[in-house]
């Protein structure tokens, strides 16, 4: 759905009837609106109009059993989107215990390439670019860590490194600021009663700065929380 600066309607979309369909990110083109995700377990890329939200152009891509798209960024003449393949619990929204990708995709979404990137990563969330570089952002093997990796231009690794605790920490969010520092989000039961959210900044070349959890504020029960 598309709102005004005030949170009023502007116009809606519904896209894909049946099956298990994801709209997991959107990004502002000169002209259009582009919607990634999974239709049907399959890595969707839509191009919508931006006045209408009518459907312009629409590419599914089978990367290897039920896949997803998860974010997507402009690279060169087309695009980079990152997501996993060969999920094993395809209905999870979390972690689905399948094998983090990159996928090459041109002007019009069609598929170039896919990469893995399973060694270093199980599932890739986010992907930014810095200085003709790139971050992306996810989860390590059996979502026990934070994972982060770097990317050349020709999507060659620089580094990579994990971040966490004694027990599972899911990393689903990351930022950048203007000195290059990341920031990574998500959730966490290491030295927790439950899930707490999980937050961490990191230097430019994968070095963790700080780490913070916060998590039950309203003082309840953390077993139900």
């Amino acid at each position: 759905m598309k709102v005004n600066q005030n949170g009023e309607l502007i116009w809606t979309q519904e896209i894909g009837q049946s099956g298990n369909n994801m709209g997991n990110a959107a990004i502002e083109t000169n002209d259009a609106y582009i919607i990634v995700g999974a239709l049907n377990q399959n890595s969707s890329f839509i191009k919508l109009n931006k006045s209408s939200g009518e459907v312009l152009d629409f590419e599914s891509h089978d990367i290897g059993g039920a896949d997803a798209f998860e974010d997507i960024i402009l690279y060169q003449d087309g695009f980079l989107a990152v997501g996993y393949n060969f999920a094993q619990d395809d209905q999870n929204t979390f972690f689905t215990e399948g094998q983090a990708s990159m996928s090459i995709l041109d002007a019009d979404g069609a598929l170039i390439n896919t990469i893995s990137l399973n060694k270093p990563m199980a599932q890739a969330y986010r992907i930014t670019e810095m200085d003709d570089e790139y971050i992306i952002s996810g989860l390590s093997e059996d979502a026990e860590d934070f994972a982060l990796l770097k990317v050349d231009a020709s999507l060659n690794i620089i580094w990579q490194n994990t971040y966490g605790g004694a027990d599972s920490d899911h990393n689903f969010g990351m930022d950048i600021d203007n000195e290059g520092s990341i920031f990574l989000t998500g959730h966490t039961l290491s030295n927790t009663q439950n899930w707490d959210t999980y937050t961490m900044k990191i230097n430019p070349s994968g070095q963790k700065i700080w780490e913070v959890k916060i998590g039950n504020p309203r003082g309840f029960d953390p077993n139900f929380i």
